[in-house]
């Protein structure tokens, strides 16, 4: 096994970089006589350089719990060595590890499956390659004890008269603590590093304001409001290396609201098409070096346009009629493609929802003709998208292979919100509210049989495998 006590010399090759490379001079490359020693000399020792320092821990950016001997998720491959060389890669099975620019995406086989990757360095004339065997672990390894993840759903539920941010884990709730105990507050999701539960939220601070910040195995970190802002959320939450991201959204006087994030608690605000204007972020997606925030952004006619932010630059997406408005609500990325969940009116003034696929918007039919709904959030399995949503403002709804259907109203119900997707195997969870007299109640749809969580007046807001 790969981590038994013994190293391996598939591991010792990994830790030690003790891996094959072979040097070549390019053609037509320069010799004592033509006055070329120096700089042929100085190519050649920066690509000796470069070639002797990739290893399998220096060459690439994994994601968190991963490292060279037992990789489970896409990562990131260095391009530009210290000295200056260019490296290309390669990839000896690109069904289990393909590659994309510097992006390494991983499909993770039966079992653990060795993948050999080629580094092709180039600086100046001179030219070399050195190979670097990683392990990709498998779905049913051998002698593997399976990793049981539980089921999260973060939200708020009623205590004593005030709704408190809370967790279901597994069906159990759990109180989330915070500075305001007899202000209400809500948890919008959640993320794990390591063995530690963080979670985002929000809780009021005073009639007026509030403490956006997150929690940390129940201990709650405010982070602080941007100059001039009065009340701010914190929805989504991510993390990379040692960094963490939480994204939300900050209201200026006037009710105005501005969106951003913050990593290691310091505020980055979003540019607004117009900055007198409202813009929303709902979600931070990271891909490598890239920060993702899918939203609206409001233009000074008022109209607000549907899009993301990429590195804190705006990219507005198509709208069926540009005096009408259109709204992101959910970002993927898969591979190279990146998908965008949403809604935009069209000249008729219907609201029609899809999503958007590398900027061509693609349609989803409402349950009925004429319908309103809005996509709020999907999964791409393959090709295929499986979204939620609601129809007619009050009627949740999945879409499969683009067919809506209506998700069961249990317990009396009549209405209800759809409100995050989630599939793990071939099971399909999708957190939400049901409104059944006298309380709208929390709790989550699994392939379509609705679980009750809580029978106060509460809410599912997300649902997580974690």
């Amino acid at each position: 096994m790969i981590n038994s006590p013994r190293r391996s010399p598939v591991l010792k090759l990994l830790v030690f970089g003790t891996i094959a490379s072979s040097v070549a001079p390019a053609c037509g490359s320069k010799s004592k006589s033509d006055g070329g020693e120096t700089a042929a000399l100085s190519e050649a020792a920066g690509l000796a350089a470069d070639a002797e320092m990739l290893t399998g821990t220096s060459s690439f950016t994994f994601g968190t719990g991963d490292s060279p001997a037992a990789i489970t998720q896409t990562f990131y491959l260095l391009e530009i060595a210290p000295n200056g060389s260019l490296i290309t890669w390669s990839s000896d099975k690109t069904e289990v590890i393909s590659l994309a620019g510097n992006k390494a995406t991983v499909v993770r086989p039966a079992a653990d499956t060795e993948v050999t990757l080629t580094a092709t360095l180039v600086n100046g004339a001179e030219t070399t390659t050195k190979t670097i065997v990683l392990v990709v672990k498998g779905t049913t390894a051998v002698g593997a004890v399976p990793t049981v993840k539980s089921i999260y759903a973060f939200g708020s539920h009623t205590v004593g008269g005030v709704r408190k941010p809370a967790y279901w884990k597994d069906g159990v709730a759990t109180d989330l603590v915070s500075p305001y105990p007899s202000s209400p507050g809500t948890a919008y999701a959640g993320l794990k590093v390591g063995s530690d539960l963080y979670v985002a939220g929000f809780v009021q601070s005073s009639m007026s304001g509030s403490a956006p910040g997150y929690w940390k195995n129940g201990d709650f970190t405010e982070l602080a409001l941007p100059s001039g802002r009065v009340f701010c959320t914190a929805i989504s939450i991510a993390s990379l290396s040692n960094d963490l991201y939480v994204q939300g959204d900050c209201m200026l006087p006037g009710i105005i609201p501005h969106t951003g994030y913050w990593k290691n608690s310091v505020w980055t605000e979003l540019p607004g098409i117009d900055a007198t204007k409202a813009s929303n972020g709902r979600s931070i997606v990271l891909d490598g070096n890239d920060v993702y925030v899918p939203g609206g952004n409001m233009n000074s006619s008022n109209v607000m346009t549907g899009g993301y932010w990429k590195n804190a630059t705006w990219v507005g997406l198509p709208s069926l009629d540009v005096t009408k408005g259109t709204f992101a609500s959910s970002l993927k990325i898969v591979g190279t493609d990146i998908y965008v969940s949403g809604s935009s009116t069209n000249s008729s003034n219907a609201k029609i929802t899809g999503y958007w696929l590398n900027g061509t918007w693609m349609p989803l039919p409402g349950l009925n003709p004429g319908d309103s709904c809005d996509v709020v959030d999907f999964v791409v399995s393959g090709t295929a998208v499986t979204a939620v949503g609601v129809c007619n403002n009050n009627k949740p709804v999945i879409w499969e292979n683009s067919v809506a259907t209506l998700l069961e109203l249990a317990s009396g119900a009549t209405v209800g919100l759809a409100n995050r997707i989630l599939k793990v195997d071939s099971d399909v969870y999708v957190s939400g509210t049901l409104n059944a007299s006298p309380n709208a109640n929390a709790g989550y749809w699994k392939n379509g049989t609705w679980s009750l969580l809580d029978s106060s007046s509460s809410t599912a807001i997300s649902i997580q495998s974690l």
